[in-house]
């Protein structure tokens, strides 16, 4: 198991999009605990939000607090899997 921190905009982000291949019912407000599969695909998702070439970041796109949270989710999540 791998303990992962879950930030507030992070759990708000995931409430509002309802990502079907995350686990949900743990990756709420603080910290939670992930198998190796769980943390893989969250890191997919985070790194995929996270990549300036693959979201628009700015007034019409993505808020960059919301791209910078994804950021340091998948920092976050690559190192515990290392």
């Amino acid at each position: 198991m791998i303990k992962i921190r879950i930030s507030p905009t992070i759990a708000n982000e995931f409430a509002d999009r309802l990502p079907d291949e995350l686990p949900l019912d743990k990756l709420r407000a603080g910290v939670g605990e992930l198998t190796i599969d769980e943390a893989r695909a969250v890191l997919a998702d985070a790194e995929f939000n996270s990549d300036p070439r693959a979201v628009d970041v700015g007034p019409y796109g993505m808020p960059r607090a919301t791209f910078n949270a994804y950021r340091a989710l998948a920092k976050q999540v690559r190192a515990a899997l290392a």
